[in-house]
């Protein structure tokens, strides 16, 4: 009886064995056919993203007037007082507006909005899309 049960056990850990033995010889591949587009479109869109040079920020704007020759004088003021600092001019209707720099958070505008407000007394911060500044991942 002995001498079957250790015949029996010999096989079964011989299958055992046999089958760990063949995981490891043939590693299955898989291969994916996109005939959708769906990688080419995801591609595309990462683009698109590097491509956005624009995020929500803040701006300060030290004018707003129904009057573009009033608009671009605030401009022309501003860019005499202030030339190391961006400066630009909307028009949503009626109202052209005159917006300053370009910030990522409202701790970075309180640096600059005390020194504008000496010049423009009406000068605020409001939410507005502004440029981003690329990092140099070099």
């Amino acid at each position: 009886m002995k001498v079957i049960q250790c015949i029996i056990l010999f096989f079964v850990s011989e299958a055992l064995l046999a089958q760990d033995s063949m995981s490891t010889v043939a590693k299955p591949t898989i291969k994916v056919n996109d005939h959708s587009g769906i990688y080419s479109l995801m591609e595309r869109h990462k683009l698109l993203n590097d491509r956005n040079v624009f995020s929500p920020g803040f701006r300060i704007q030290i004018a707003f007037t129904n009057n573009k020759e009033e608009a671009m004088n605030y401009k022309k003021e501003f860019y005499q007082r202030f030339p190391n600092l961006r400066c630009y001019t909307t028009y949503e209707q009626p109202y052209h507006k005159v917006r300053i720099g370009d910030y990522q958070n409202l701790n970075e505008t309180k640096r600059d909005l005390s020194t504008i407000l000496e010049f423009f007394p009406g000068a605020f911060v409001v939410a507005d899309k502004v440029r981003i500044r690329k990092m140099n991942t070099e």
